[in-house]
């Protein structure tokens, strides 16, 4: 058994210091299935906006792994109308927000099985624990609400997603990529003292462009 460890920590050794480092800046959006069968009314927002960071190495240019760190953000709207009188514009108020934070920390890995071709395909998979700030605020006191208990808080979990980036390379060390990935994200939270707790299921398809620096 030792020998067996100190043969993967070589081997873990030599790929990493062969392997050529490089960047990936990135953005998108991603589309929880969860939120959007839920019927808010107008002004929701049915997306999270995401901006992230990848880095790592690629080895022989064809296998590649590494980290990420990603931001998604999303908020969902429950408004009145008022009534009007004019034609030209809707009176509403807003009755209530929710607002999501997430932070997924992922490990990676892909295998660019064509990189010498100009425009080429790449499979990536990745995988990590993940912080969900969820905020919930409600524009009234609600004292006709008893059932009502607050969601807010931190919750934490897990992400995975499996997809493929289309590379156009514009440089013989720099591409720019459009891809497609399914996200896996399940948060939780218990409240304080009660034996209550809370699930949000953020997993859907997520739409990514950036960019890879060698």
């Amino acid at each position: 058994m030792p020998k067996l460890k100190s043969c993967l920590l070589i081997m873990g050794v030599t790929i990493v210091v062969a392997a050529e480092g490089f960047i990936q800046p990135k953005g998108g959006i991603a589309i929880p299935i969860k939120l959007n069968k839920d019927k808010a009314d107008r002004g929701s927002e049915k997306i999270a906006w995401n901006i992230g960071f990848e880095w790592g190495g690629i080895f022989d240019n064809r296998v590649g792994f590494g980290g990420s760190f990603d931001m998604y953000w999303q908020k969902t709207v429950y408004d009145s109308l008022l009534p009007d009188t004019s034609v030209q514009f809707d009176r509403y108020t807003i009755d209530r927000e929710h607002k999501r934070f997430l932070f997924p920390l992922n490990a990676f890995f892909f295998i660019d099985p064509i990189p010498e071709v100009i425009v080429h395909p790449v499979i990536r998979g990745a995988f990590g624990p993940a912080m969900m700030i969820y905020v919930d605020k409600k524009y009234d006191d609600g004292s006709n609400d008893a059932e009502y208990t607050d969601p807010s808080g931190v919750y934490w979990g897990f992400t995975g997603r499996v997809g493929g980036d289309m590379h156009v390379n514009f440089g013989p060390e720099s591409s720019i990529f459009f891809g497609f990935e399914y996200q896996w994200a399940a948060l939780n939270r218990k409240e304080w003292r009660k034996n209550i707790y809370y699930h949000q299921d953020m997993q859907g398809p997520v739409f990514r462009i950036g960019f890879r620096f060698i």
